[in-house]
Protein backbone atom coordinates (compact mmCIF):
# COMPACT_ATOMS: atom_id res chain seq x y z
CA UNK A 1 0.00 0.00 0.00
CA UNK A 2 2.72 2.47 0.96
CA UNK A 3 4.54 1.81 -2.34
CA UNK A 4 1.61 2.87 -4.51
CA UNK A 5 2.68 5.34 -7.23
CA UNK A 6 -0.47 7.31 -6.40
CA UNK A 7 -2.21 6.33 -3.19
CA UNK A 8 -5.89 5.61 -3.76
CA UNK A 9 -6.65 7.99 -0.89
CA UNK A 10 -4.73 10.93 -2.40
CA UNK A 11 -6.14 13.95 -4.23
CA UNK A 12 -3.76 13.31 -7.14
CA UNK A 13 -5.31 9.88 -7.63
CA UNK A 14 -8.83 11.35 -7.42
CA UNK A 15 -8.01 13.73 -10.26
CA UNK A 16 -6.36 10.91 -12.23
CA UNK A 17 -9.35 8.63 -11.80
CA UNK A 18 -11.94 11.29 -12.70
CA UNK A 19 -10.18 11.84 -16.04
CA UNK A 20 -9.92 8.09 -16.62
CA UNK A 21 -13.57 7.57 -15.67
CA UNK A 22 -14.88 10.14 -18.15
CA UNK A 23 -12.69 9.01 -21.05
CA UNK A 24 -13.41 5.35 -20.32
CA UNK A 25 -17.11 5.85 -21.07
CA UNK A 26 -16.49 8.18 -24.01
CA UNK A 27 -14.46 5.53 -25.84
CA UNK A 28 -15.85 2.29 -27.23
CA UNK A 29 -14.60 -1.19 -28.10
CA UNK A 30 -10.90 -1.68 -28.77
CA UNK A 31 -10.23 2.01 -28.19
CA UNK A 32 -11.40 1.58 -24.59
CA UNK A 33 -9.20 -1.51 -24.18
CA UNK A 34 -6.20 0.38 -25.50
CA UNK A 35 -6.92 3.45 -23.36
CA UNK A 36 -7.21 1.50 -20.10
CA UNK A 37 -4.12 -0.52 -20.94
CA UNK A 38 -2.07 2.64 -21.57
CA UNK A 39 -3.46 4.27 -18.42
CA UNK A 40 -2.57 1.19 -16.36
CA UNK A 41 0.98 1.13 -17.74
CA UNK A 42 1.36 4.85 -16.95
CA UNK A 43 0.03 4.21 -13.44
CA UNK A 44 2.74 1.59 -12.92
CA UNK A 45 5.38 3.75 -14.63
CA UNK A 46 4.66 6.53 -12.12
CA UNK A 47 6.42 4.23 -9.64
CA UNK A 48 9.27 3.14 -11.96
CA UNK A 49 9.69 3.56 -15.72
CA UNK A 50 12.41 0.86 -16.07
CA UNK A 51 10.29 -1.67 -14.17
CA UNK A 52 7.27 -0.74 -16.29
CA UNK A 53 9.25 -1.85 -19.37
CA UNK A 54 10.39 -4.96 -17.47
CA UNK A 55 6.75 -5.72 -16.63
CA UNK A 56 5.67 -5.17 -20.25
CA UNK A 57 8.34 -7.56 -21.49
CA UNK A 58 7.25 -10.26 -19.03
CA UNK A 59 3.60 -9.87 -20.12
CA UNK A 60 4.52 -10.04 -23.82
CA UNK A 61 6.59 -13.21 -23.36
CA UNK A 62 3.77 -14.79 -21.33
CA UNK A 63 1.24 -13.99 -24.05
CA UNK A 64 3.47 -15.50 -26.74
CA UNK A 65 4.06 -18.63 -24.64
CA UNK A 66 0.34 -19.05 -23.95
CA UNK A 67 -0.40 -18.97 -27.69
CA UNK A 68 2.16 -21.73 -28.25
CA UNK A 69 0.67 -23.82 -25.44
CA UNK A 70 -2.86 -23.37 -26.83
CA UNK A 71 -1.61 -24.69 -30.17
CA UNK A 72 0.16 -27.63 -28.53
CA UNK A 73 -0.44 -28.47 -24.88
CA UNK A 74 2.77 -30.53 -24.86
CA UNK A 75 4.81 -27.49 -25.91
CA UNK A 76 8.07 -26.93 -24.04
CA UNK A 77 6.94 -23.29 -23.71
CA UNK A 78 4.85 -24.32 -20.70
CA UNK A 79 7.96 -25.19 -18.70
CA UNK A 80 9.96 -22.26 -20.04
CA UNK A 81 7.33 -19.70 -19.05
CA UNK A 82 6.91 -21.20 -15.58
CA UNK A 83 10.68 -21.04 -15.12
CA UNK A 84 10.63 -17.42 -16.28
CA UNK A 85 7.78 -16.38 -13.97
CA UNK A 86 9.05 -18.20 -10.90
CA UNK A 87 12.61 -17.13 -11.67
CA UNK A 88 11.53 -13.50 -12.00
CA UNK A 89 9.69 -13.72 -8.67
CA UNK A 90 12.57 -15.51 -6.97
CA UNK A 91 15.26 -13.11 -8.20
CA UNK A 92 13.54 -9.96 -7.02
CA UNK A 93 11.69 -11.18 -3.93
CA UNK A 94 13.68 -14.11 -2.51
CA UNK A 95 17.29 -13.51 -3.54
CA UNK A 96 18.25 -11.79 -0.29
CA UNK A 97 16.27 -14.29 1.81
CA UNK A 98 18.23 -17.20 0.32
CA UNK A 99 21.51 -15.27 0.55
CA UNK A 100 20.92 -14.42 4.23
CA UNK A 101 19.96 -18.03 4.93
CA UNK A 102 23.23 -19.25 3.37
CA UNK A 103 25.15 -16.72 5.46
CA UNK A 104 23.38 -17.94 8.62
CA UNK A 105 24.06 -21.61 7.78
CA UNK A 106 27.66 -21.31 6.61
CA UNK A 107 28.89 -18.13 8.36
CA UNK A 108 31.02 -17.67 5.24
CA UNK A 109 32.15 -14.14 4.32
CA UNK A 110 31.31 -15.11 0.73
CA UNK A 111 27.63 -14.53 1.64
CA UNK A 112 28.16 -11.33 3.62
CA UNK A 113 26.07 -8.22 2.71
CA UNK A 114 29.29 -6.37 1.84
CA UNK A 115 30.33 -9.07 -0.61
CA UNK A 116 27.00 -9.14 -2.44
CA UNK A 117 26.93 -5.35 -2.68
CA UNK A 118 30.43 -5.39 -4.10
CA UNK A 119 29.53 -8.14 -6.57
CA UNK A 120 26.40 -6.36 -7.82
CA UNK A 121 28.25 -3.08 -8.14
CA UNK A 122 31.16 -4.57 -10.09
CA UNK A 123 29.08 -6.78 -12.39
CA UNK A 124 25.85 -4.82 -12.93
CA UNK A 125 26.49 -1.26 -11.76
CA UNK A 126 24.04 -1.20 -8.84
CA UNK A 127 24.42 -2.12 -5.17
CA UNK A 128 21.08 -3.79 -4.42
CA UNK A 129 18.11 -5.51 -6.05
CA UNK A 130 14.87 -3.53 -5.87
CA UNK A 131 11.59 -5.38 -5.32
CA UNK A 132 9.23 -4.46 -8.18
CA UNK A 133 5.78 -3.22 -7.27
CA UNK A 134 3.04 -5.89 -7.40
CA UNK A 135 5.40 -8.66 -8.56
CA UNK A 136 3.73 -11.32 -6.37
CA UNK A 137 0.23 -10.51 -7.61
CA UNK A 138 1.01 -10.26 -11.31
CA UNK A 139 3.20 -13.37 -11.19
CA UNK A 140 0.46 -15.46 -9.58
CA UNK A 141 -2.12 -14.18 -12.05
CA UNK A 142 0.02 -15.07 -15.07
CA UNK A 143 1.07 -18.45 -13.63
CA UNK A 144 -2.57 -19.37 -12.99
CA UNK A 145 -3.58 -18.45 -16.54
CA UNK A 146 -0.72 -20.47 -18.09
CA UNK A 147 -1.60 -23.54 -16.01
CA UNK A 148 -5.27 -23.22 -17.01
CA UNK A 149 -4.24 -22.97 -20.68
CA UNK A 150 -2.17 -26.13 -20.22
CA UNK A 151 -5.13 -27.88 -18.60
CA UNK A 152 -7.41 -26.80 -21.44
CA UNK A 153 -9.58 -24.78 -19.07
CA UNK A 154 -8.84 -21.32 -20.58
CA UNK A 155 -10.78 -21.09 -23.82
CA UNK A 156 -10.87 -17.30 -24.27
CA UNK A 157 -7.84 -16.97 -26.62
CA UNK A 158 -7.37 -13.23 -25.92
CA UNK A 159 -5.29 -10.96 -28.13
CA UNK A 160 -2.27 -9.21 -26.61
CA UNK A 161 -4.20 -6.08 -25.67
CA UNK A 162 -6.88 -8.05 -23.81
CA UNK A 163 -4.31 -10.22 -22.02
CA UNK A 164 -2.17 -7.21 -21.09
CA UNK A 165 -5.22 -5.38 -19.71
CA UNK A 166 -6.10 -8.51 -17.70
CA UNK A 167 -2.68 -8.37 -16.02
CA UNK A 168 -2.14 -4.59 -15.89
CA UNK A 169 -5.68 -3.41 -14.90
CA UNK A 170 -4.65 -0.72 -12.44
CA UNK A 171 -7.38 -0.89 -9.73
CA UNK A 172 -6.36 -4.44 -8.74
CA UNK A 173 -2.76 -4.46 -9.91
CA UNK A 174 -0.92 -3.53 -6.71
CA UNK A 175 -2.54 -5.70 -4.03
CA UNK A 176 -5.26 -7.75 -5.66
CA UNK A 177 -7.70 -9.30 -5.61
CA UNK A 178 -6.06 -12.02 -7.72
CA UNK A 179 -8.32 -12.29 -10.77
CA UNK A 180 -8.85 -15.47 -12.81
CA UNK A 181 -9.39 -15.45 -16.56
CA UNK A 182 -12.98 -16.66 -16.20
CA UNK A 183 -13.78 -13.63 -14.05
CA UNK A 184 -12.39 -11.05 -16.46
CA UNK A 185 -12.29 -11.73 -20.20
CA UNK A 186 -16.04 -12.24 -20.67
CA UNK A 187 -16.63 -8.72 -19.33
CA UNK A 188 -14.59 -7.22 -22.17
CA UNK A 189 -17.08 -8.60 -24.68
CA UNK A 190 -20.13 -6.91 -23.15
CA UNK A 191 -18.79 -3.72 -21.62
CA UNK A 192 -21.72 -1.37 -21.11
CA UNK A 193 -22.78 1.15 -18.48
CA UNK A 194 -24.79 -0.57 -15.76
CA UNK A 195 -26.61 1.55 -13.19
CA UNK A 196 -26.18 -0.99 -10.40
CA UNK A 197 -22.38 -0.95 -10.91
CA UNK A 198 -22.33 2.82 -10.39
CA UNK A 199 -24.11 2.61 -7.03
CA UNK A 200 -22.20 -0.49 -5.90
CA UNK A 201 -18.93 1.11 -6.98
CA UNK A 202 -19.55 4.33 -5.04
CA UNK A 203 -20.62 2.33 -1.98
CA UNK A 204 -17.44 0.21 -2.07
CA UNK A 205 -15.21 3.26 -2.60
CA UNK A 206 -16.67 5.06 0.43
CA UNK A 207 -16.58 1.86 2.51
CA UNK A 208 -12.93 1.34 1.56
CA UNK A 209 -12.06 4.93 2.47
CA UNK A 210 -13.83 4.51 5.82
CA UNK A 211 -11.89 1.35 6.62
CA UNK A 212 -8.54 2.65 5.38
CA UNK A 213 -8.50 6.33 6.36
CA UNK A 214 -10.76 6.44 9.40
CA UNK A 215 -10.03 3.08 11.06
CA UNK A 216 -6.72 1.61 9.83
CA UNK A 217 -4.69 4.83 9.71
CA UNK A 218 -5.87 5.89 13.17
CA UNK A 219 -5.21 2.44 14.65
CA UNK A 220 -1.68 2.66 13.22
CA UNK A 221 -0.99 5.76 15.31
CA UNK A 222 -1.97 3.81 18.44
CA UNK A 223 -0.29 0.45 17.74
CA UNK A 224 2.95 1.58 16.03
CA UNK A 225 4.56 3.14 19.14
CA UNK A 226 3.92 -0.10 21.07
CA UNK A 227 5.35 -2.35 18.34
CA UNK A 228 8.39 -0.11 17.89
CA UNK A 229 9.20 -0.22 21.62
CA UNK A 230 7.19 -2.97 23.39
CA UNK A 231 9.39 -2.97 26.52
CA UNK A 232 8.16 0.52 27.37
CA UNK A 233 4.58 -0.74 27.76
CA UNK A 234 2.92 -3.23 30.10
CA UNK A 235 1.48 -6.63 29.12
CA UNK A 236 -2.08 -5.35 28.76
CA UNK A 237 -0.97 -2.65 26.33
CA UNK A 238 1.05 -5.14 24.30
CA UNK A 239 -1.90 -7.54 24.22
CA UNK A 240 -4.24 -4.79 23.07
CA UNK A 241 -1.70 -3.83 20.40
CA UNK A 242 -1.89 -7.39 19.02
CA UNK A 243 -5.67 -7.09 18.75
CA UNK A 244 -5.39 -3.58 17.34
CA UNK A 245 -2.90 -4.68 14.71
CA UNK A 246 -5.22 -7.47 13.52
CA UNK A 247 -8.05 -4.97 13.16
CA UNK A 248 -5.71 -2.54 11.41
CA UNK A 249 -4.45 -5.22 9.01
CA UNK A 250 -8.02 -6.22 8.15
CA UNK A 251 -9.28 -2.66 7.64
CA UNK A 252 -6.20 -1.68 5.64
CA UNK A 253 -6.22 -4.71 3.34
CA UNK A 254 -9.97 -5.16 2.96
CA UNK A 255 -10.32 -1.37 2.64
CA UNK A 256 -7.87 -1.40 -0.23
CA UNK A 257 -9.76 -4.32 -1.81
CA UNK A 258 -13.06 -2.45 -1.46
CA UNK A 259 -11.49 0.54 -3.19
CA UNK A 260 -10.11 -1.68 -5.97
CA UNK A 261 -13.47 -3.38 -6.49
CA UNK A 262 -15.33 -0.09 -6.32
CA UNK A 263 -13.06 1.59 -8.87
CA UNK A 264 -13.35 -1.48 -11.09
CA UNK A 265 -17.15 -1.31 -10.97
CA UNK A 266 -17.10 2.41 -11.85
CA UNK A 267 -15.08 1.44 -14.93
CA UNK A 268 -17.52 -1.37 -15.75
CA UNK A 269 -15.42 -4.33 -14.50
CA UNK A 270 -16.53 -6.55 -11.62
CA UNK A 271 -13.62 -7.84 -9.53
CA UNK A 272 -14.01 -10.83 -7.16
CA UNK A 273 -14.77 -10.47 -3.47
CA UNK A 274 -11.70 -10.98 -1.28
CA UNK A 275 -12.95 -10.76 2.35
CA UNK A 276 -16.12 -12.02 3.98
CA UNK A 277 -16.16 -11.11 7.69
CA UNK A 278 -13.11 -13.30 8.54
CA UNK A 279 -13.11 -12.32 12.22
CA UNK A 280 -16.52 -13.94 12.67
CA UNK A 281 -14.97 -17.33 11.85
CA UNK A 282 -15.13 -20.02 14.52
CA UNK A 283 -12.01 -21.91 13.35
CA UNK A 284 -8.77 -21.24 11.50
CA UNK A 285 -10.08 -23.42 8.67
CA UNK A 286 -13.04 -21.07 8.33
CA UNK A 287 -10.78 -18.01 8.52
CA UNK A 288 -9.06 -19.16 5.33
CA UNK A 289 -12.40 -19.39 3.51
CA UNK A 290 -13.07 -15.74 4.41
CA UNK A 291 -9.66 -13.98 4.49
CA UNK A 292 -7.91 -13.05 1.20
CA UNK A 293 -10.20 -15.49 -0.55
CA UNK A 294 -8.67 -15.07 -4.01
CA UNK A 295 -5.23 -16.04 -2.66
CA UNK A 296 -6.70 -18.94 -0.65
CA UNK A 297 -8.45 -20.33 -3.75
CA UNK A 298 -5.25 -19.86 -5.80
CA UNK A 299 -3.25 -21.82 -3.23
CA UNK A 300 -5.91 -24.55 -3.14
CA UNK A 301 -6.14 -24.94 -6.94
CA UNK A 302 -2.47 -24.58 -7.91
CA UNK A 303 -0.51 -25.93 -4.93
CA UNK A 304 -2.62 -27.93 -2.48
CA UNK A 305 -4.74 -29.99 -4.91
CA UNK A 306 -1.81 -30.76 -7.29
CA UNK A 307 0.10 -32.06 -4.26
CA UNK A 308 -2.76 -34.50 -3.67
CA UNK A 309 -4.84 -32.38 -1.30
CA UNK A 310 -6.83 -34.49 1.12
CA UNK A 311 -7.26 -37.38 -1.37
CA UNK A 312 -4.01 -38.98 -0.21
CA UNK A 313 -3.40 -40.81 3.07
CA UNK A 314 -3.84 -38.90 6.32
CA UNK A 315 -0.15 -38.28 7.05
CA UNK A 316 0.49 -37.07 3.49
CA UNK A 317 -2.52 -34.73 3.68
CA UNK A 318 -1.02 -33.11 6.80
CA UNK A 319 2.29 -32.71 4.99
CA UNK A 320 0.46 -31.08 2.07
CA UNK A 321 -1.20 -28.60 4.43
CA UNK A 322 2.05 -27.73 6.19
CA UNK A 323 3.94 -27.28 2.93
CA UNK A 324 1.16 -25.24 1.34
CA UNK A 325 0.81 -22.83 4.23
CA UNK A 326 4.56 -22.54 4.77
CA UNK A 327 4.81 -21.43 1.13
CA UNK A 328 1.86 -19.11 1.75
CA UNK A 329 3.80 -17.51 4.56
CA UNK A 330 6.83 -16.98 2.31
CA UNK A 331 4.57 -15.51 -0.38
CA UNK A 332 3.50 -12.83 2.10
CA UNK A 333 7.11 -11.94 2.88
CA UNK A 334 10.65 -13.23 2.30
CA UNK A 335 11.49 -13.64 5.96
CA UNK A 336 11.76 -16.48 8.47
CA UNK A 337 9.00 -14.90 10.57
CA UNK A 338 6.57 -15.15 7.64
CA UNK A 339 7.56 -18.79 7.17
CA UNK A 340 6.85 -19.46 10.85
CA UNK A 341 3.51 -17.63 10.54
CA UNK A 342 2.48 -19.85 7.62
CA UNK A 343 3.80 -23.00 9.31
CA UNK A 344 1.88 -22.24 12.52
CA UNK A 345 -1.37 -21.79 10.58
CA UNK A 346 -0.70 -25.03 8.70
CA UNK A 347 -0.07 -26.82 11.99
CA UNK A 348 -3.35 -25.66 13.47
CA UNK A 349 -5.22 -26.60 10.29
CA UNK A 350 -3.78 -30.12 10.66
CA UNK A 351 -4.94 -30.27 14.28
CA UNK A 352 -8.41 -29.04 13.32
CA UNK A 353 -8.64 -31.66 10.58
CA UNK A 354 -7.56 -34.41 12.98
CA UNK A 355 -10.17 -33.23 15.50
CA UNK A 356 -12.91 -33.31 12.85
CA UNK A 357 -11.87 -36.81 11.75
CA UNK A 358 -12.02 -37.93 15.39
CA UNK A 359 -15.50 -36.44 15.82
CA UNK A 360 -16.75 -38.03 12.60
CA UNK A 361 -15.43 -41.40 13.80
CA UNK A 362 -17.52 -40.90 16.95
CA UNK A 363 -20.61 -40.33 14.81
CA UNK A 364 -20.79 -36.54 15.23
CA UNK A 365 -22.23 -34.59 12.29
CA UNK A 366 -19.63 -31.86 11.89
CA UNK A 367 -21.78 -30.02 9.33
CA UNK A 368 -24.46 -29.11 11.86
CA UNK A 369 -24.55 -25.43 12.95
CA UNK A 370 -22.68 -24.76 16.19
CA UNK A 371 -24.61 -23.83 19.34
CA UNK A 372 -24.40 -20.12 20.07
CA UNK A 373 -21.98 -20.43 22.99
CA UNK A 374 -19.62 -22.66 21.00
CA UNK A 375 -19.78 -20.26 18.08
CA UNK A 376 -18.71 -17.40 20.38
CA UNK A 377 -15.91 -19.48 21.90
CA UNK A 378 -14.80 -20.46 18.40
CA UNK A 379 -14.64 -16.82 17.31
CA UNK A 380 -12.51 -15.95 20.35
CA UNK A 381 -10.21 -18.90 19.65
CA UNK A 382 -9.77 -18.14 15.91
CA UNK A 383 -9.33 -14.40 16.36
CA UNK A 384 -6.95 -14.96 19.29
CA UNK A 385 -4.73 -17.30 17.30
CA UNK A 386 -4.81 -14.99 14.29
CA UNK A 387 -3.78 -12.02 16.44
CA UNK A 388 -1.02 -13.83 18.32
CA UNK A 389 0.57 -15.22 15.16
Amino acid sequence: WTELPMKFTSLSFLLFFLIVYVLNWVLKGKARHLFLFVVSVLFYAAWSIPFAFHFLAIVFINHFANIQIQKNQKSYWFYLILILNFGNLFLFKYFYFVWDSLLYITASPLFSPEHIRSFLESQFGFESITLPLAISFYSFQMIAYTIDVKRGEAKENPNFLQFALFIFFFPQLVAGPIVRHGEFFHQLQNWDVKKHQLFEGLYLVFLGLLKKVVVADNLAQVTDPIFFNPNSFDGVSNGMALVGFSCRAYCDFSGYTDLARGLGKLLGIDLPENFKAPFLSSSISEVWTRWHMTLASWIRDYIYIPLGGSRVNEIRSYFNLLLTFSLTGLWHGANITFFLWGFSHGTLLCLERKWNLFRKAKGVDINLPLPKYRKILGIIYAFGFFSIT
